[in-house]
């Protein structure tokens, strides 16, 4: 028997990169809970992270918020992000130095 390797299939994705796959999936097709599950998942962890950057709680949010209806406005696209988590956060990042 063939022992392959998890780094060598492209097929064995840790649970939460597969979940974001089949997230982004969804948020192609215009689904609404998708949607949802993608901002619940995240909103905390880019609040706190935008507002260790900003210093600023209000001006975080509006940040965190702007990126997430971007998202939405461009969901026919989000088949091509390969990572959510590292798309959104380096999104965030540029969305901060503007």
């Amino acid at each position: 028997m063939k022992v392959i390797s998890p780094t060598h299939s492209p097929l064995i994705l840790p649970a939460a990169a597969r979940n974001d796959i089949i997230l982004l999936r969804a948020l192609v097709q215009d689904d609404e809970p998708a949607f949802a599950e993608i901002y619940d998942r995240y909103w905390d962890a880019l609040h706190a992270h935008a507002c260790r950057k900003l210093g600023c709680p209000h001006e975080a949010e509006e940040v965190v918020q702007d990126l997430f209806v971007a998202l939405w406005h461009k969901r026919h696209g989000a088949g091509e992000i390969q990572q959510l988590n590292a798309y959104l956060f380096t999104a965030l990042k540029y969305r901060v130095i503007d």
